[in-house]
């Protein structure tokens, strides 16, 4: 998107989303090789499916339907992403409506599927569009889009800021249900009652509550991208980083039960190899976040873009950690 690029955008959008959902289907033993797919039982054992000889895109799609639809699933969304200390996303579920874990799941992938959102990826990936529609300059809010994905990125100390922004959405999305958001009243009631129901099953003060619903004016509109049906590289890109930070849930779980598998060692060699940590100068690789906190704050450059995302060396600089979201591994994983 940074190279005003769309349809290379929905191309590697496409691709991220589907290694973040192979990454997540073989977390729980799924193993998908491109027409030479197996799984594992509880036991260990490999085992040959019904569905061994199904091609890759398609046999993802099948299998994460009904991925979404299991008990894991449903932990992994709701239980593993906190949005305070003491309260994961599933705390919210008895009072909130829109907390769920399968329809979530499946909109934030439905760019997997076998239907337009896959016509969309092959005309990205294997045609050129640009031969016969008109060429349209960056946008402004092109820009403001990747910047503001970087937001969702900050670390919080116990997770991500994505997940409290999630939940905010969420939230948000209830209060203005058509059934309340003209009574004023009526939404501030409805509010005061999920956070005395947080309250009492959390044990978190009422004063921390009232803070994090409360000192937001807004929710971010990324959330309103991705589980929006459309198929533009900005729903798309949403999509991806969204899954994205799905797959870091694993590998983090299994990292933190295992604190000295050699796994870790090995993620450290890995983000040395792509620059991302250097051993070296004595740091840690959490601490990587401060090269990339200032993102989320850079003003829009002037006129023409792309081309003033080069203009100086700051600049460059700026836009080479705007397109590293891997970078996100360094702090987002227990190393």
């Amino acid at each position: 998107m940074l190279g005003n690029a769309p349809a290379q955008a929905v191309h590697f959008a496409y691709y991220a989303e589907l290694r973040a959902a192979i990454s997540l289907l073989s977390s729980h033993g799924m193993r998908i090789s491109n027409g030479d797919n197996s799984y594992l039982e509880r036991s260990g054992a490999s085992k040959v499916p019904s569905w061994r000889a199904m091609r890759t895109h398609s046999v993802v799609w099948k299998l994460w339907e009904a991925w979404a639809k299991t008990p894991a699933a449903e932990a992994l969304l709701l239980d593993q992403l906190k949005i305070l200390p003491s309260i994961t996303i599933g705390d919210l579920k008895a009072s909130v409506g829109r907390v769920a874990a399968n329809p979530t799941l499946t909109r934030w992938a439905l760019d997997l599927s076998m239907g337009k959102e896959h016509e969309a990826r092959n005309k990205a990936s294997y045609e050129t569009p640009t031969a016969r529609t008109a060429l349209h300059p960056m946008q402004a809010a092109d820009f403001e889009f990747v910047r503001d994905l970087w937001a969702l990125a900050e670390p919080t100390g116990f997770g991500l800021r994505f997940e409290q922004e999630l939940v905010r959405y969420l939230v948000h999305a209830e209060l203005n249900d058509e059934t309340v958001v003209a009574d004023e009243a009526a939404r501030t009631a409805w509010l005061q009652r999920l956070i005395g129901d947080l309250e009492k099953s959390t044990g978190t003060p009422r004063m921390t509550l009232e803070s994090f619903f409360n000192g937001e004016s807004s929710s971010s509109s990324i959330f309103q991208l991705a589980f929006a049906p459309d198929l533009n590289p900005s729903n798309m890109v949403a999509r991806a980083f969204f899954l994205l930070r799905l797959a870091t849930l694993m590998p983090n779980g299994a990292l933190a039960s295992y604190p000295s598998t050699p796994a870790k060692e090995w993620l450290k060699d890995w983000l040395e190899h792509v620059g991302l940590f250097d051993p070296t100068d004595g740091g840690r690789p959490e601490d990587k976040w401060m090269d990339f906190e200032h993102l989320s704050q850079l003003p829009v450059p002037p006129m023409p873009l792309p081309a003033q995302l080069t203009a100086t060396p700051s600049r460059s600089t700026d836009t080479h950690l705007l397109a590293r979201a891997d970078a996100m591994l360094a702090w987002s994983t227990s190393l």
